[in-house]
C-alpha cells in the first residue's frame, strides 16, 4: 500500500510529488501497520528500522514504476514480517504475514471510503493519491491508530485473556514472552517453595549461562550446581522427570493496566513447543498472579 501526496489542488495542474513527504507519510502508515500486529511484542528498534526501509521503497515505487508490482509489495511486506517479528517457524511467520496483510488491507479500506467520499483523493492501482494537507495527514494518522489499538485492545480483553506478556531479565539481558496462565501448571520447587513457571529453551537460551545451557534436558547426577535447580514434575505424556530450572533475576508480568514484578520464582525449561501456533511460548503457574 503506498500514499501519493498531490500538492497542487487546483483542477488541471499536473501532480507534484514531494520526496520527503512521500517518505513520511509510508514511514508512518508502515510503522502504523507494524504497530498493530506486534502489539506487545516489544520489537520497536526492528519496526522503525522495516518502516524506515518501507519509506524508501515508496519514493522508489514513483521512479521505478515496475515496483507497484503486486509482486514487490508482497514481497516487501513478507521480508518487513520477517525483519520486524523475526518468526521461528513457518507458522508463525505465515501468522504474523496475514495479520499484516489483513491491517494494511483495513486502513486501506478505511482511506479508500474516505477519499471516495471526500473528493480529495483517488485510488490508481492500489496507490492512494490525495491532497490532503499534512495537518489533515496527520490527524488521520491518529484517528487510524486509535481505531485500530481500541480495537486490537478490545480483542485482547475479550478473546486473548489467558495470554500475558512477560519480562524475564537475567545476567543483565532482557527478553519477551507471551506466556498462557495454566490452572495446570502448579509446579513448585520443593526445597524453596518457589513457584514455577515453564518456557521454551529457544526462546529463553539468549539469557541462560553456557554453563546452565549444558544442562537442560538432562538429569544430573551428583552435587547440583547453585545456578541450577532440578523440579520433580509429572505429565501424562511423559511420565515422572526432572526439569531444569533457573531463578532469574527479575520476572516482570504486565497486564492491561498493571506491572507485576517477581523475583522469588523459578523458570523452568523445555525443549518442545507449548503451543501449535505459537501464540505463547512460556506458561505461568496461577500462584505467580494471585
Amino acid at each position: 500500500m503506498h500514499f501519493m501526496y498531490n500538492k497542487n489542488r487546483e483542477r488541471g495542474e499536473a501532480m507534484v510529488l514531494y520526496a520527503d513527504l512521500l517518505f513520511f507519510i509510508n514511514f508512518s502508515m508502515d510503522y502504523l501497520i507494524l504497530s498493530i500486529v506486534s502489539r506487545g511484542l516489544h520489537k520497536g528498534k526492528r519496526m522503525v528500522l522495516c518502516s524506515f526501509f518501507g519509506g524508501i521503497y515508496g519514493v522508489l515505487s514513483v521512479i521505478f514504476s515496475v515496483l507497484n508490482n503486486p509482486f514487490f509489495q508482497f514481497l516487501i511486506g513478507a521480508m518487513m514480517v520477517l525483519i520486524s517479528y523475526q518468526p521461528k517457524t513457518v507458522l508463525q511467520f505465515l501468522k504474523f504475514y496475514f495479520l499484516f496483510l489483513a491491517v494494511a488491507f483495513l486502513i486501506g479500506g478505511i482511506l479508500y471510503h474516505i477519499l471516495t467520499n471526500s473528493g480529495q483523493g483517488f485510488v490508481i492501482n492500489g496507490v492512494f493519491y490525495f491532497d490532503f494537507s499534512i495537518v489533515q495527514f496527520i490527524l488521520l494518522f491518529f484517528c487510524c491508530w486509535i481505531f485500530l489499538t481500541v480495537g486490537s485492545k478490545l480483542y485482547h480483553r475479550f478473546y486473548n485473556n489467558g495470554i500475558k506478556n512477560v519480562k524475564i531479565r537475567n545476567q543483565g539481558k532482557e527478553i519477551w514472552l507471551c506466556a498462557l496462565i495454566d490452572t495446570g501448571c502448579q509446579l513448585h520447587e520443593p526445597i524453596t517453595g518457589f513457584p514455577v513457571m515453564i518456557a521454551e529453551y529457544d526462546e529463553i537460551s539468549e539469557v541462560l549461562s553456557e554453563e546452565l545451557q549444558g544442562f537442560v534436558g538432562k538429569t544430573i547426577v551428583g552435587p547440583i550446581p547453585e545456578p541450577v535447580y532440578q523440579v520433580p514434575f509429572s505429565t501424562v505424556k511423559e511420565g515422572n522427570g526432572l526439569m531444569t530450572a533457573f531463578r532469574p533475576e527479575q520476572i516482570t508480568i504486565v497486564s492491561e493496566n498493571n506491572q507485576l514484578v517477581l523475583n522469588r520464582v523459578l523458570v523452568g525449561i523445555v525443549k518442545r513447543k507449548l503451543s501449535d501456533d505459537q501464540s505463547y511460548t512460556a506458561l505461568l503457574n496461577p500462584s505467580m498472579i494471585i
